[in-house]
């Protein structure tokens, strides 16, 4: 489901900023021959980068993982921070060369995932090998844990400029979700939040 996941074929299929392809071997996770890195003369910080891409699934719970790090080489054994692996709206933080496992569940049919580093505290960040794992479907346990936090997520943008039309229907959509989510509205697959 990934377009181009080790970046053999270069960054095609990903929205990328401010990372670069890289052949050497230097990363030691790295599965291939290509894999893309952010890097900065040490003791700098790589500041901000990400690579994503928006994948379609068939609603269920995923695993994904990624090799990948967030390393200071002047001190690598610092547990630099500002870099997650991501899948909709759940992460995880990257730190030593390592793999990464996010694990999220799809109820829309698609998800953003891919890597983001925002003020990434280490000088060379690298990411490689994305594997996608489906680990179980999505039961009604599952929809509304992910319902709750998609009503989270819409009640952060109430406060966002929007038109009155847009505001009202998303209250509506966070009321039924929450209905759903306290048990007091049976689940309808019709309904779209």
């Amino acid at each position: 489901y990934i377009t181009n996941p080790s970046f053999e074929d270069g960054t095609n299929g990903w929205i990328t900023s401010n990372v670069k392809t890289q052949t050497n071997s230097e990363f030691t996770k790295k599965a291939g021959y290509v894999y893309v890195e952010k890097w900065v003369e040490k003791p700098g910080a790589a500041g901000d980068a990400s690579v994503s891409q928006t994948v379609s699934l068939p609603n269920a719970k995923y695993r994904l993982t990624v090799a990948a790090q967030n390393l200071s080489q002047a001190s690598p054994a610092t547990n630099n921070t500002g870099m997650y692996v991501f899948a909709g709206n759940q992460q995880t933080p990257i730190y030593t060369p390592g793999d990464y496992t996010v694990e999220f569940t799809v109820i829309t049919g698609s998800v953003n995932l891919g890597v983001n580093a925002e003020g990434a505290t280490g000088n060379w960040l690298a990411l490689d090998n994305f594997r996608l794992y489906q680990i179980g479907y999505v039961d009604e346990a599952a929809l509304v844990e992910e319902l709750g936090r998609l009503v989270g997520n819409a009640e952060s943008l109430l406060s966002s400029m929007m038109s009155a039309a847009k505001k009202s229907a998303l209250n509506t959509a966070i009321s039924n979700a929450k209905e759903i989510t306290s048990g007091s509205k049976a689940y309808d697959a019709k309904v779209v939040v």
